[in-house]
């Protein structure tokens, strides 16, 4: 006759089973919130070094851009005094007759508003790093994010105008060769390269060439043509002039942007 044993659970022995089943839960949900809050701690701080570098950035920008606006309101100031020569040297080259005063004063004119093209060298340090350091991607102000890249077009745009008017101040030189001996003025050029051309009388420069200029042509033709050249000249100029307006009116406002975002107006 078989004996069946019915199996008894030793009171002792569950309660350390299941008490080690809860220590195994509180454990894996300990360990969970430990890597979870590590997790936000380390988001909290990246996230603050990242509003950090972003700030610090901004203040490097507006240095840029008070930088740029000085540079264009100086260039603007300086292509408008050449525009105001050229005219000038315009009305000296249509003369019905060119005596040597004349031609004095248009050797004056030409060597002081030809002597040099000015333009702006526009700050692009800080635009530069935003660009190629993945910077961009801190500027969590859309609003500003989009005023940048618009400043950043801007100067492009600029760049190319710049360009346009050099190429015409290198066609008004190819004339000038045609027409102008300037051999016997070099101490002239010479002593100009230490100054401010624009800064020099032009009675002085008449003075300094009187009885040193001659003209290689007066041929009526070659007159038309440079003057035509210096007017497309103008032109370039002026319209260079006009881009670094709208280019300096950009900077102010952008500057006015970032100090308002980021609260550096009075840093």
């Amino acid at each position: 006759m078989e004996v069946h044993h019915h199996t008894h659970t030793d009171p002792v022995h569950a309660r350390t089973s299941r008490k080690k089943l809860t220590n195994y839960v509180w454990e894996f949900l300990m360990l969970f919130l430990a890597v979870f809050c590590g997790f936000l701690a380390e988001n909290f701080r990246e996230h603050g070094v990242d509003r950090a570098r972003e700030k610090e950035y901004m203040r490097s920008m507006i240095e840029d851009l008070e930088q740029d606006t000085t540079n264009c309101h100086n260039v603007i100031n300086r292509n408008a005094v050449i525009i105001q020569g050229l005219d000038t040297l315009i009305s000296y080259l249509s003369a019905s007759s060119h005596d040597k005063n004349n031609i004095n004063l248009i050797y004056a004119y030409c060597i002081k508003y030809r002597y040099y093209n000015p333009e702006v060298q526009f700050s692009e340090r800080t635009m530069s790093q935003l660009k190629n350091n993945g910077g961009l991607r801190l500027v969590k102000q859309k609003d500003v994010s989009d005023e940048l890249s618009v400043y950043d077009q801007g100067i492009r745009f600029c760049d190319r105008q710049r360009d346009q008017a050099l190429h015409y101040y290198q066609v008004l030189d190819e004339s000038e060769l045609n027409i102008f001996d300037f051999a016997p003025i070099k101490p002239l050029w010479d002593s100009l390269s230490r100054t401010d051309v624009l800064s020099v009388p032009i009675e002085t420069i008449v003075r300094y060439v009187d009885s040193k200029t001659r003209l290689r042509t007066a041929d009526a033709t070659l007159f038309s043509k440079y003057m035509n050249a210096i007017i497309y000249d103008e032109v370039a100029i002026a319209s260079y002039n006009n881009d670094l307006v709208d280019q300096g009116n950009r900077a102010a406002t952008l500057i006015r942007l970032i100090q308002k975002k980021y609260d550096l107006k009075n840093e």
